[in-house]
């Protein structure tokens, strides 16, 4: 993958390219990665590239034509590049977002600072991608956000992401079950006549317990913490019957009877109605 990053603040995004799966990803060249120091493009004696805005907004805006500038001497090292503006008005950043991202070969970042860019030079870009619903003063951050996840797709083996949350058990809408590493028995710091333990059956070792109890355990925490996962996990199951017989369409849990996912399901919706 080739990366262009348009920034103000190149020195910032170079010591973010010494850590972690970025770093990794370059080392091994799977990332080809140049910074673009927006003021270059500045025909101001001052370099100057932003301005203030109209209206009655305070704050600076990016100015249209340095940042346009800088764009296209991007694209023209490009064949095909996919232009990315991080933005709160952007499209939430989800992993289908990110398995998409992770097929292209050219991506060009813009990081905007200040209140954002001249709205003019949304048409030069391919999609504005939110963080979350928060506002944050540095779009380097955003981008490297953006980008770590992406490149993880592309540096780690893909057998790890069926451990992972938003691809746990080949399911989208399903966050990561709880996890214990040793002592598998803690002293509880806040009462001392009780121990903090490991759930038994992960101690026991008998493998497809252990599944079905961590898919339980999954489900659970999201209709806990992410309630509108799991019904889009239940719209995407599609129940179907066929005379006596039920069977779901979409066979995330391939590996589960019907009657056995019934179960789990029951067990993890009762989980949250008298949690233990």
């Amino acid at each position: 993958m080739k990366a262009f990053i348009l920034t103000i603040f190149p020195d910032l995004v170079n010591n973010f390219l010494s850590f972690s799966i970025i770093k990794r990803a370059i080392t091994k060249n799977v990332l080809e990665i140049e910074i673009v120091n927006i003021r270059d493009f500045s025909n101001d004696k001052h370099k100057k590239v932003d301005d203030y805005i109209y209206g009655t907004k305070k704050g600076m805006l990016f100015k249209f034509e340095p940042l346009y500038k800088a764009i296209e001497y991007s694209k023209n090292k490009c064949d095909n590049p996919y232009i990315i503006l991080p933005s709160p008005k952007g499209k939430l950043l989800n992993n289908y977002i990110i398995n998409d991202l992770s097929k292209l070969k050219e991506l060009i970042f813009i990081a905007p600072n200040y209140e954002g860019v001249d709205q003019r030079i949304l048409r030069f870009i391919n999609e504005e991608l939110s963080i979350g619903d928060y506002i944050i003063s540095s779009g380097e951050l955003a981008v490297f956000v953006i980008l770590e996840a992406v490149l993880r797709k592309l540096t780690i083996n893909i057998n790890s992401f069926l451990d992972d949350s938003f691809s746990l058990f080949n399911n989208p809408f399903l966050v990561e079950y709880p996890q214990y590493t040793r002592p598998d028995k803690i002293p509880n710091p806040l009462n001392y006549i009780f121990t903090l333990n490991v759930p038994e059956v992960l101690i026991k070792g008998n493998h497809n317990q252990i599944i079905r109890n961590n898919l339980k355990n999954a489900i659970s925490e999201t209709i806990y913490k992410k309630p509108i996962l799991f019904l889009n996990m239940l719209k995407y199951l599609e129940i179907k019957k066929k005379g006596n017989k039920k069977y779901y369409l979409n066979k995330f849990f391939s590996f589960f009877k019907t009657k056995e996912l019934d179960e789990i399901l029951y067990d993890a919706i009762f989980d949250n109605i008298i949690p233990s």
